[in-house]
C-alpha cells in the first residue's frame, strides 16, 4: 500500500512539473523551450556584402589598366556583380570572364599583339587604312567561339551604338564576338560592325559613363575605373590626337554623371598615347598599382561599410599644371 501511495505521489508532482504554470489569475503562462539545434555563434556578426558594379570607361590602349584591376579583384576576392564596358575595355573584360584563372588569362592576352591593333598599309605601303577588322574577328573566334555573351556568370553588358536607330544600347545577350567586334569599332579607327542585323560601333563618343544606367538596371554601388584619365603627356600622332582632343571634349559632356559613381578608380596612365597598344605590360603595370593604392576605398565599400571621406573627395581631380 505504501508503495503504490509513493508511486501516485511521484505521478503527481512530475505532472505539475510539466504542466503549463498559472498566474494568480488563472491565465496560462506560455513556456519556452529553447532549441538545442540552433548553433551558438560568437563575435561580431559577419558583414553584409554589397553588389558592386564596375564600369570600365573608354581608353582604349590604356583600357590594359585594367588587367591590372582584375589581379587585385582576384587576389583580394572582391565580387564582382557585373562589368558595362565597350571598345578594348569590353573584349578585356570577356577575356577575364571567361578564364578559369589569371594564368588562363596571361595565356589569351598573347593572341593579343600590338599589330592586330595598327591600321593596314594602304597602296603601296605609303600611307594607312582603317584597323583590319577580319584579323581581330579571326582571333576572337579562336577564343570565345560561338560563345553567348550570357553565358559568362558575371554578367557583361557591352556598349554599342546603333547607327539606324541613333541610339546607346548596353547589350547583355547575343553572339560574343559579334558583340565585341561592334563595340570595338570607331569611326576612322575600324569600320563598323553589324550585331543583330544593325550597324552599330563604340557607345565611348556616346556615353562613356553609364553610371545612371546601371543604377537603374540594378542595385549596389557602382565603381568607375576611369582609364582615360587628365592628359600629362603630349602625343605627335595626328589620330592619337584627334582621339584625345574627342575624348575630352565627350568628359566634358557626361562630367556630372561621371561623379555621380560611388567610387572612381584612376590607374596612372595618362602619359600613354591610346594607341599604345606595344606598352601593354607597362600600362597594365601601372593600372594595378593604381588601384593597390585606393584598396582600402575598394574594400570598404565591398563590405558595405561608409566611406570615411565624401564623395566629392573621390571624384574629383585637380589637373596638374
Amino acid at each position: 500500500m505504501k508503495s503504490q501511495s509513493i508511486v501516485v505521489i511521484l505521478a503527481l508532482f512530475i505532472n505539475g512539473c510539466t504542466s503549463t504554470p498559472k498566474r494568480n489569475d488563472g491565465v496560462m503562462i506560455p513556456v519556452v523551450v529553447p532549441d538545442t539545434n540552433v548553433p551558438e555563434t560568437f563575435g561580431p556578426e559577419a558583414p553584409h556584402k554589397r553588389p558592386l558594379h564596375f564600369i570600365l570607361a573608354p581608353g582604349m590602349a590604356r583600357g590594359y589598366s585594367s588587367v591590372g584591376l582584375f589581379e587585385v579583384l582576384s587576389k583580394e576576392d572582391i565580387k564582382v556583380s557585373s562589368i558595362w564596358a565597350t571598345g578594348m575595355e569590353a573584349l578585356l573584360s570577356a577575356l577575364y570572364l571567361d578564364s578559369r584563372n589569371m594564368n588562363d588569362l596571361e595565356w589569351k592576352l598573347q593572341f593579343f599583339k600590338a599589330e592586330l591593333f595598327e591600321p593596314s598599309k594602304g597602296l603601296l605601303g605609303l600611307f594607312k587604312t582603317e584597323l583590319d577588322s577580319v584579323k581581330l574577328r579571326q582571333v576572337l573566334s579562336k577564343i570565345f567561339k560561338d560563345k553567348k555573351i550570357e553565358e559568362f556568370q558575371i554578367p557583361l553588358h557591352v556598349g554599342i551604338y546603333e547607327k539606324s536607330l541613333g541610339k546607346v544600347r548596353f547589350v547583355k545577350e547575343g553572339n560574343l564576338v559579334d558583340l565585341l567586334m561592334a563595340g570595338f569599332s570607331y569611326p576612322g579607327w575600324m569600320k563598323e560592325n553589324q550585331f543583330e542585323g544593325k550597324w552599330s560601333y563604340s557607345s565611348s563618343m556616346k556615353e562613356p559613363f553609364p553610371v545612371d544606367e546601371v543604377r537603374l538596371d540594378s542595385p549596389g554601388l557602382v565603381v568607375l575605373f576611369d582609364s582615360f584619365g587628365l592628359q600629362k603627356g603630349y602625343s605627335k600622332n595626328k589620330f592619337d590626337l584627334q582621339l584625345l582632343n574627342s575624348f575630352s571634349e565627350i568628359r566634358k559632356r557626361f562630367e556630372e554623371e561621371r561623379q555621380r559613381a560611388d567610387l572612381v578608380l584612376y590607374p596612372e596612365v595618362s602619359s600613354y598615347s591610346l594607341i599604345d597598344f606595344a606598352k601593354k605590360n607597362e600600362i597594365r603595370f601601372q593600372g594595378k598599382r593604381s588601384v593597390e593604392a585606393q584598396l582600402s576605398q575598394l574594400r570598404i565599400l565591398s563590405e558595405g561599410k561608409p566611406l570615411g571621406a565624401s564623395s566629392e573627395e573621390f571624384n574629383s581631380i585637380e589637373e596638374e599644371p
